[in-house]
């Protein structure tokens, strides 16, 4: 085979497809990655700046220890250590205004401090379909929101948001997020515990690039895809930025399946065509907006081991019209922040007082982040110092990356965190196939199912490998 010749090529080195290359190389199969950034991981990655380590985005890792997450993959790739990975307890600290919630780690006790905190509500029913199979529940549910679900169990206001804590990062609000995929990411997270690795985001997308070469697959960082090489409705090999041309019997795409239809085949007729105009009639998740804050000192009231959930009380219903009609007088309806002391700094870093603030947010371009961005920051600065007091005069500097960064970086569309949006015609049986009518040519990653997160890419890595080595 030619040195331009593989097996396999799989575009863009995010955790899918550095999962599916790690298991296609694994089997012996020749492998190459081609990545557009100099480094593995697309979001699952960190930076540092000014001596001060900060994660891009992705803050846990859900269902670690559940048979067929990421435990299982990373043991199947033979790279698993459990000293790796920090359990985090309590499992959140929420904030609603200054009201103080702590979520338990331990599932029963999880559940007893619900209840003791809302004896009135109807907790049993809905927590005894945390135990429910996956059938049961689509049969259920399968056409239900999960507004929807929580207003059939729930009056208060407040046990509601409670619920809806852990799905802020999922990229689509409770009115239209399937209420099965919600149940299925609450029941991971508090059945099978939120798991964070000790060096930070990237060090799992290192482990993984490493793994892969040790195999004798091989990434090209700096090497954006530009064409899909199609002929007879078969793939044959990629052509990057550079020029060059690689040529493998099976393409597969860890990159928006929106821009490889468009960009990368740029297919308007036939059966690709056809994909095409489907995707065109799916509805896509929101953004995020990322706040990295350097502080000066470091602040005691940060608990080790834990991430806060801030919702401020405001006029819900003005503040969401703000938000749909992409206002910027809109503000923050809550965010995740993440204190780096969650986990064990490098010793090499001088500094380790940081964090990050996360919150969902519509797609604007470039100028617009440009003009509003700090407003926005501020913004949620202002709501950790009504929680936190001298918050603000502790910050040294910060970062801000918006949705259009997000783009840039990931090639997700529209900067968005999750790919198609995890709504009920959206999931399940009708998530987007692994497959496609180009023959040989394969997706993965959180565009496909399970959906959004790093476990739910990594599964699809797993999956889409599999079904690769069992084709004839």
């Amino acid at each position: 085979m030619g040195s331009n010749r593989y097996d396999v090529i799989i575009i863009g080195a995010g955790i899918g497809g550095l999962v599916c290359g790690n298991y296609l190389a694994q089997a012996g199969k020749k492998v190459l990655i081609s990545e557009k950034n100099k480094f593995p991981g697309g979001c699952c990655s960190s930076f540092v700046s000014n001596g001060f380590f900060f994660d891009s985005g992705p803050h846990l890792i859900n269902e670690l220890g559940y048979k067929g997450s990421f435990k299982e993959v990373l043991k199947e790739l033979k790279i698993y250590n459990k000293k790796d990975y920090i359990r985090l307890n309590p499992l959140a600290i929420f904030y609603y205004g200054r009201e103080k919630y702590v979520f338990k780690s331990n599932y029963r006790e999880y559940i007893h401090y619900f209840k003791s905190k809302f004896p009135e509500e109807n907790l049993d029913e809905f927590f005894s379909l945390m135990d429910k199979d996956y059938f049961y529940l689509y049969n259920k549910l399968k056409n239900d929101s999960y507004q929807n679900f929580l207003d059939k169990y729930f009056k208060n206001p407040e046990v509601k948001l409670l619920l809806s804590a852990f799905i802020l990062h999922l990229g689509t609000f409770p009115e239209k997020l399937s209420a099965i995929y919600a149940l299925k990411f609450i029941r991971s997270i508090v059945r099978y515990g939120a798991f964070y690795p000790q060096d930070g985001m990237q060090s799992i997308s290192n482990r993984l690039a490493n793994n892969l070469c040790k195999n004798k697959g091989k990434i090209i960082f700096g090497s954006e895809v530009k064409r899909i090489l199609v002929k007879d409705g078969k793939v044959q090999g990629i052509v990057d930025s550079n020029n060059n041309k690689f040529y493998a019997r099976v393409v597969i795409s860890n990159t928006s399946p929106i821009n490889t239809f468009e960009k990368l085949i740029k297919a308007k007729r036939g059966a690709a065509g056809t994909v095409r105009k489907k995707m065109s009639n799916m509805e896509l998740s929101e953004s995020a907006l990322v706040v990295h804050i350097a502080l000066k000192n470091k602040m005691d009231v940060f608990r080790k081991k834990t991430l806060y959930v801030c919702i401020p009380k405001r006029d819900e219903k003005i503040n969401r019209e703000l938000y749909l009609s992409k206002s910027p007088s809109y503000k923050p309806m809550g965010f995740i922040c993440i204190p780096n002391n969650i986990f064990q700094i490098k010793k090499e870093l001088k500094q380790n007082n940081s964090l990050i603030m996360m919150t969902i947010m519509y797609y604007k371009p470039k100028n617009f982040w440009d003009r509003y961005k700090e407003r926005f920051a501020n913004s949620m600065i202002d709501d950790m110092e009504s929680v936190f007091p001298g918050f603000k005069n502790n910050i040294l500097f910060k970062k801000i990356t918006t949705p259009d960064t997000i783009e840039f970086y990931t090639g997700n569309n529209y900067g968005v965190v999750g790919g198609w949006a995890t709504i009920p015609p959206q999931i399940g049986f009708k998530s987007f196939p692994y497959g496609s009518p180009v023959k040989n040519l394969y997706f993965t990653g959180h565009w496909t199912h399970p959906g959004v997160g790093i476990s739910s890419a990594a599964v699809s890595g797993r999956n889409v490998a599999k079904l690769i080595l069992n084709s004839p």
